[in-house]
């Protein structure tokens, strides 16, 4: 398991000040910064990672399991739109299978 430590600066990242200033719900930001941190931490030495969302569910939102039926794959994918219109990460697709590669400031976060 990797150990990753993220730097308080991505509190004040413009990931974070966008997804505030674009989604209306506060419980909806929280849970889309919470996604985005979620990214961070699980992206390999290079920035990569794998997107399945059953599992980004369950590992992101684990300490609110109320919370985690009602998060839908469209509600991950508008969020990971808003990040990647945003510059943090770049999404792709190899063999229908989804990833991500971080961009931008991700190493200043780190």
């Amino acid at each position: 398991m990797n150990r990753r430590m993220v730097s308080t600066n991505i509190l004040k990242s413009s990931v974070y000040v966008r997804l505030s200033e674009i989604l209306e719900d506060d419980k909806e930001i929280l849970l889309a910064q919470r996604l985005f941190l979620h990214l961070i931490l699980n992206a390999d030495d290079e920035g990569r990672g794998r997107l399945l969302y059953p599992i980004i569910k369950l590992e992101a939102f684990i300490t609110v399991p109320n919370v985690i039926i009602g998060i839908t794959d469209d509600m991950l994918e508008r969020w990971l739109k808003i990040i990647e219109e945003d510059g943090a990460i770049k999404l792709y697709e190899v063999g229908g299978a989804k990833y991500y590669q971080m961009t931008g400031e991700y190493r200043d976060w780190e």
